[in-house]
């Protein structure tokens, strides 16, 4: 997988430009998974539930900024 965050040129007169980020796979890098608005100084939120080992919750938080906050039912866990 490959996480990008992109630039766009909406075009016209007034040249509004956009950021975007981007989930790609690479065998097929011509096709966007998913693509989501990123705006200035906007930091991500996400609720996990079912926390499990955590890795999902370091990677949001690490790779991509997200502020995360997870749930767990499982007392050992």
């Amino acid at each position: 997988m490959v996480v990008e965050d992109v630039e766009i040129d909406s075009g016209g007169e007034a040249s509004k430009r956009e950021f975007r980020r981007r989930l790609r796979f690479k065998r097929m890098p011509n096709l966007v998974q998913t693509e989501g608005r990123i705006r200035s100084g906007f930091r991500p939120k996400a609720l996990c539930l079912g926390v499990g080992g955590g890795a999902l919750l370091g990677f949001l938080k690490a790779e991509l900024g997200f502020q995360v906050v997870g749930v767990e039912a499982d007392k050992e866990v």
